[in-house]
């Protein structure tokens, strides 16, 4: 198997997190996944499923994507590894 991964970062929508949770500690972020995005790049190797954190802007009424994963390695250990990076940013 040939792991494929990419992350996003969107830096704006980090900084409107951060001053979010400055201002709120236990501001949710939401976490969602889907397989209907992104196309398998090869048929022998799993389908790569697209990962999303978002939060809801007060503001502006918005879901703001704060960081995006890309990934065929579909298991809790790199869906760990992302969430802990993103955290500790």
């Amino acid at each position: 198997m040939h792991p494929m991964q990419v992350v996003i970062v969107m830096e704006r929508c980090l900084e409107v997190l951060k001053k979010m949770v400055k201002r709120d500690p236990m501001t949710a972020i939401f976490i969602d996944s889907t397989g209907g995005i992104v196309e398998s790049i090869d048929k022998e190797q799993p389908k790569p499923l697209y990962y999303a954190i978002v939060i809801h802007e007060q503001t502006c009424q918005k879901l703001l994507p704060v960081a995006e994963y890309v990934t065929n390695l579909n298991n809790s250990k790199s869906i760990r590894v992302f969430l802990a990076e993103f955290l500790d940013g």
